[in-house]
Formats: C-alpha cells, structure tokens, sequence
C-alpha cells in the first residue's frame, strides 16, 4: 500500500514492541549495517527462550552482533533457532517486488516473514542486527505488557529501573514483576482525565 509514497530505503517498526536504547542507539547500529552489507532487509533480532510466537531467523554470524540471514519463517511450531525478530527492519525498495511475489501464508495473511524469506531466495543480502543486553525490549501486545511500558513511562524512561519482562509466550501465561495494583491512582492522575460532572 506504500509503494507510490517510498523513495529510497526506509525503515518498518511494528507498534506492538518498543525498544529503548541508550539516544535510540539501536537505530543508527541497524543503519550502519544496512548500507555496510549493502542489504536489502536489515533486521532487529534478540534471542529469546521460545520464540515460537515470533518470525524466527536462521543464519551465520559473520562477526560479533551480526547474522547473515539464510532463512526466515513465522511463527513456527519447532523453531531451528532461538533468533526471534524484534519487529524493527529497514528495506530497500525490492521488499514490494517480493511482497508482490508472496502468497498469503500463517492465518492466511500476507506475512511481511515471507517476503523477508523471498527476498533470501532472489538471493539478495538479508542481515540480522543482535539487539544488546542492556536494550530494553518492551512488547506492546498484552495489557500487562502495557502496564509495565506505562510505569517506565512515569518513571521518566529510566531505563535503569530494572523491569525484566518475561517472555509472555513462555509456559503461555505472563509472569511480571509489575503488578496493576502496584499502580496508585495517584501515579496515574496525568494520563487519566477527570470525569466531568454532571449538570444539576
């Protein structure tokens, strides 16, 4: 759908998972490798213990926090590694061509994983950039994702407050070190307007 507005290369973030890195470092790292390897898909990776709720990559790593993507699938049932996507990407503009190419795939949606995988097949360079330890990786997905992405928030996006989420598609239940009743209503005043009264 945004082929007509795209000039150039440019950058994809998902609006289900934030990162937060010291100045948004994470941004020009992904940059740098991007036109470094001259790719056509640079892509945002951590390791995570189950990644079967993820696009999982395989590949070789050519130096220290760079993969060499060979394979790309979604969500799959036995991953063959544990290199999930973290849904940031810079594309060239050869992403639509592959798109156009790509049939729908998982829950019959046309899967940005597959086009990626197509992509490896025109045999066009595909890189993976390890997001680091101390980067944060909030997902967005489940309310209580989005309590603890909200207590960071208040907290002036410190990132030294030590949320450590879980995983949460591991063990299929969430487990978090902020809990909603943590949350006072005090804390919350800013972000909630005030109901109005009504007229007599």
């Amino acid at each position: 759908m945004g082929r007509s507005v795209i000039d150039g290369d440019f950058m994809v973030l998902a609006g289900d998972t934030l990162v937060l890195s010291n100045g948004n470092c994470h941004f020009p790292r992904l940059a740098k490798a991007h036109e470094r390897f001259e790719a056509s898909a640079t892509i945002l990776l951590q390791k995570v213990p189950n990644p079967t709720q993820y696009g999982v990559v395989e590949g070789t790593e050519t130096e220290e926090g760079i993969l060499r993507i060979k394979h790309v699938v979604e969500k799959p049932e036995i991953p063959r590694s544990n290199w999930a996507i973290m849904p940031v990407y810079i594309f060239k503009s050869d992403i639509f061509e592959a798109l156009s190419k790509t049939a729908p795939g998982k829950n019959g949606e046309l899967q940005l994983t597959d086009a990626i995988q197509k992509l490896v097949e025109m045999g066009e360079s595909v890189i993976g950039v390890e997001l680091k330890t101390d980067e944060l990786r909030l997902d967005l997905g489940t309310p209580e994702t989005i309590i603890e992405a909200l207590k960071l928030s208040m907290n002036g996006g410190d990132t030294k407050l030590k949320l450590e989420p879980a995983d949460p598609f591991e063990n299929k239940s969430f487990t978090s070190p902020i809990q909603v009743e943590d949350l006072e209503a005090s804390e919350l005043t800013p972000l909630v307007s005030s109901p109005r009264k009504k007229d007599p």
